[in-house]
């Protein structure tokens, strides 16, 4: 996921409860307040989706469900722009 704020990019990706827990998220997001949230988590192989559709499933919709969340609960659901890329294809 990627956070924007103000031309201000912050990667937290390498973070790895990040996903997982929406404390963190909550917690991420109310500290940097930003102006866009970039959702990029995804499964990258149609394949391997469907052999892990549990973990497709957690990551595509769960996971985003938990950013929204965290988004209202910050009080930002009105100022934050929320995408939400499900395939790395949208970049090419």
């Amino acid at each position: 996921m990627l956070i924007l704020k103000k031309q201000k990019t912050i990667d937290v990706r390498s973070c790895a409860p990040f996903n997982y827990f929406s404390s963190f998220q909550v917690k991420i997001i109310s500290k940097v307040q930003p102006d866009e949230v970039y959702n990029l988590a995804a499964q990258s192989h149609v394949k391997v989706s469907f052999e892990m559709a549990e973990y497709t499933a957690e990551v595509a919709g769960v996971g985003a469900l938990r950013l929204l969340d965290a988004i209202k609960t910050c009080g930002k659901e009105k100022s934050v722009k929320f995408y939400q890329v499900l395939h790395i294809l949208l970049f090419q």
